[in-house]
Parts: structure tokens; C-alpha cells; sequence
């Protein structure tokens, strides 16, 4: 008889069907240290600042004082936590704050093509609406992922707006590039389609790419 975590079987499945060879992977990881590096404040890296918490949390709970918020998803935790308010509340009181507002569209916050990156307050955006990389079967965090346009910048002549940015993690993004992988936004509403190449589907049928965020989801249902 063998006692085995029905988690654990779920992510070995998925270690299985991925398509990377050990060699992608360690380039990935990598990688990934890289950007990290990159992107960490020098002046913090001696542990003289409190560590940052993203919490997520819809105006309707926290003005009603009842409901529940969630924790962003990270590295072994694919879907985040749930926390009662209460926790919620003292978070958000011993930390800063970032509105993110969502519109009849369920989209924040645009800039057009004033640039070409995405800016951190996008960025921030696109975690809390996406909940990490949206590809199919993926469960990278947001910290894992890069802000893709959906109509691509120079081919395009594409907008930095959060309705055309999705979040990819650098595996995926590359594929999507590497192999005509495309990406289109259906309806009026943030849902977006995957759409594959002939080589994968003859029929090129969409595949949805539903956001990972509870709170983003329960918000919009709100």
C-alpha cells in the first residue's frame, strides 16, 4: 500500500508532459536567478526592510469588514492562500497600499504607446488579474512571468494596455514566439484564447486561458 499526496501525483503528471529536456530546464532556472538578481533593490539585500506580501482583496469584502482575501501566488503555492479578513486587514494596515481598480472592461490602467515596457503599476496589475502565467496547464507565479503584448509592439504597431498585456512565463513566451503560437482577446471582457500553430492543430481551435486570481474572479462576479 503506498501513501501518496494527490498534490504530488498532480505536479509529477505535469513535470511529465512537460516538453522541456534537463537542459531547458536548468536554463531556465537560470535564468530565472538572473532576472531575479536583476531585479532585487542592492539597498534591501541585507534583510533592512520587511519582506513584501502581496495581498489581493476586493473593495466590496473589505468595506463590508466580512469575506476573505488571498495571498499572490508563489513558488510552491500555484494558487495562493486564502486568508480571513481579519488577516487581510492587518496586512494591509502595516504595509503600503496599491489600489487597483477594474473598469466596465475588467481592465486597468492603459498608456498606450507613450512606451514600449510595461510600467511596474501595469505589471502589478497584470499579476492581480492574471495570477501568474495564463498558458494552459502552467502554474508559474506572477513573479516567474513577463508581460507579453498581445498585438506585438513593432509587427503590430501594438498598445502598452493592460486589455492587450497578458502574463507569460519566460518558457511560455518563447514558444509563443519560437512556434506562431498566437494570442487573441475574446469578447469585451478580459478573456483571451490561446490560438495554435497548423503544426499543433490543422483546425487552429482556441484554447482559454482563464485567469488563476480568486479575487480578480470573484471581484468581476461582484
Amino acid at each position: 500500500m503506498q501513501f501518496t499526496d494527490p498534490g504530488d501525483l498532480e505536479k509529477a503528471q505535469r513535470i511529465a508532459d512537460d516538453e522541456r529536456t534537463p537542459e531547458q530546464y536548468a536554463s531556465d532556472a537560470l535564468l530565472h536567478l538572473l532576472l531575479a538578481g536583476a531585479d532585487a533593490d542592492s539597498s534591501m539585500m541585507l534583510g533592512s526592510g520587511a519582506p513584501s506580501v502581496r495581498v489581493l482583496v476586493t473593495a466590496r469584502d473589505l468595506a463590508l469588514g466580512a469575506g476573505s482575501g488571498s495571498l499572490e501566488a508563489s513558488v510552491g503555492r500555484p494558487d495562493g492562500v486564502v486568508v480571513a479578513l481579519p488577516t487581510v486587514q492587518r496586512l494591509l494596515c502595516g504595509g503600503t497600499q496599491t489600489p487597483i481598480l477594474i473598469g466596465s472592461t475588467g481592465q486597468p490602467l492603459d498608456v498606450g504607446r507613450a512606451q514600449r515596457l510595461f510600467t511596474t503599476r501595469q505589471r502589478l496589475a497584470l499579476a492581480a488579474r492574471d495570477g501568474g502565467c495564463r498558458w494552459p496547464g502552467c502554474e508559474r507565479p506572477p513573479s516567474w512571468c513577463e508581460a507579453h503584448h498581445i498585438e506585438h509592439w513593432q509587427r503590430d504597431g501594438g498598445r502598452t494596455d493592460v486589455d492587450v498585456g497578458i502574463l507569460l512565463c519566460r518558457h511560455h513566451h518563447l514558444l509563443l514566439h519560437d512556434q506562431e503560437w498566437s494570442i487573441v482577446l475574446a469578447g469585451t471582457g478580459p478573456d483571451y484564447e490561446l490560438i495554435p500553430p497548423e503544426s499543433v492543430d490543422p483546425m487552429r481551435r482556441p484554447r482559454p486561458m482563464p485567469s488563476r486570481s480568486r479575487e480578480w474572479q470573484r471581484a468581476l462576479a461582484s
